[in-house]
């Protein structure tokens, strides 16, 4: 293994703290500073600060730069300032409302996997609840917000009209409102902060943007199956790993198991209630087995969409 895959595999085990006070370490030592500025500042133009130029001691005063990164107050990504681009942030406008009708929750028990109604539900599962049609937004801004969101929320629609008719009717009117509300609200920020805001977000403990290496032993990848539910490690997925069944658990109303259940004076059988508390008195539609066999299907695990990638080290 090369020196350089060694550096590579240490970097990405360090803890946050680590890293940060390395970066921290970096960015006050003699010819490192303006590398690590290039990296986590940009001016307030939002340009990023470039090494070599005439004018760039000019450009260091504190006064004029701001963070690289930023997280968007809509979609809440991460996202690089000096390539927000028109399109960049895709949103829903609405709330995510739980799907009652599509049948989805039938084995949910809130009582021993919690409340569906929640956000952390919502995380897990979001093919489970109501869908959105996603939409392109305006080019944003580091403070979370687009010169036209910021003037359309001000205002009703007929004079949003008249407004930006005179708006683009001058390109000098439409860069003195942008450059006015950027001014205004992004905050000088220092390298320090910088790099304490933008480290957390950019590691590999972080869920919703991680680094994963398959061809390293020493991190391992844990991902929920979509078709036995069950936690595996993506890096050791065997094609016969999953043992499963493809179809549903149906009542077995022939095999006698239920000949002395009375649905008026007890429980109604078909319930998942009953498939947990009793499941030799269904069957398998797939195989024909009753509930308590095992999988009828046996092939390697497939990673539900809606679960995040975990890199345990």
């Amino acid at each position: 293994m090369s020196s350089s895959q060694v550096l590579v595999d240490a970097i990405m085990v360090a803890s946050p703290d680590i890293l940060r006070e390395a970066l921290l370490r970096l960015a006050f030592t003699n010819g490192c500073q303006e590398a690590v500025e290039q990296e986590f500042l940009v001016q307030s133009t939002f340009e990023r600060l470039s090494l070599g130029e005439p004018n760039h001691q000019a450009s260091r005063s504190s006064s004029t730069k701001r963070r690289r990164y930023e997280t968007c107050a809509r979609c809440t990504k991460e996202y690089d300032v000096t390539k927000n681009d028109a399109g960049a942030c895709r949103w829903h406008g609405g709330s995510l409302d739980v799907d009652w009708s599509s049948g989805r929750w039938k084995y949910h028990r809130e009582e021993r996997d919690g409340p569906i109604d929640s956000d952390v539900m919502r995380q897990r599962f979001p093919e489970r609840v109501g869908t959105m049609q996603s939409r392109a937004s305006p080019r944003i801004t580091a403070f979370g917000y687009s010169t036209t969101s910021l003037v359309g929320s001000a205002t009703g629609a007929t004079a949003e009209a008249k407004l930006w008719r005179r708006v683009h009717a001058s390109k000098s009117r439409s860069t003195f409102l942008s450059q006015s509300f950027r001014a205004n609200m992004a905050p000088p920020t220092t390298l320090v902060d910088a790099i304490n805001s933008a480290v957390p977000d950019r590691l590999p403990s972080s869920a919703s943007r991680c680094f994963v290496n398959y061809n390293n032993p020493n991190q391992a990848v844990y991902e929920i199956c979509e078709q036995c539910n069950k936690e595996f490690d993506a890096a050791k997925n065997a094609n016969d790993a999953c043992v499963w069944h493809s179809g549903e658990l149906e009542p077995d109303d022939d095999g006698g198991f239920w000949d002395n259940h009375w649905e008026e004076s007890e429980s109604d059988i078909d319930t998942d209630g009953m498939r947990e508390q009793h499941p030799e008195g269904f069957m398998w539609d797939c195989c024909g087995k009753d509930g308590t066999a095992s999988g009828c299907k046996v092939t390697e695990h497939t990673a539900s969409a809606a679960t995040t990638k975990k890199p345990r080290v």
